[in-house]
């Protein structure tokens, strides 16, 4: 994955997502960046880009603590062909630890930032 960009996909509708948008669309190691409302949706997206030969990499998913089976689901993208390492964004540290006890590939904090967004296409390029 190193030398390609990465294709992502920003996963639930919440406020920090736009911001992470505008913040991975500055990223030099990000090619395509698309948007799905829920987990449902995200398995759609991504089979849909893989039917047309290309593949999604990464899904950045904000986690709802009201809604916890969303990121089960989202971890649960297996059934494509190459699944996507998933991403969770989240304002608490508890969810992060949760999402890596779940697999997931990396966790970001709110408040954003550029340089932690950029450790972590770090950590998906490898």
């Amino acid at each position: 994955m190193t030398a390609t960009r990465l294709n992502v996909l920003v996963v639930n509708g919440h406020e920090v997502m736009s911001e992470l948008i505008g913040l991975l669309r500055q990223e030099p190691r990000v090619g395509r960046v698309d948007f799905a409302v829920n987990a449902s949706h995200a398995l759609r997206v991504s089979q849909d880009a893989l039917r047309s030969q290309r593949q999604v990499h990464a899904w950045f998913h904000a986690l709802e603590p009201s809604r916890p089976n969303t990121l089960r689901l989202a971890l649960t993208a297996r059934c494509l062909g190459t699944p996507p390492r998933v991403v969770v964004v989240t304002g608490r540290y508890a969810d992060a630890f949760t999402a890596l006890e779940l697999h997931a590939a990396d966790y970001l904090i709110t408040p954003l930032t550029q340089r932690r967004l950029a450790a972590t296409i770090d950590r998906l390029g490898r």
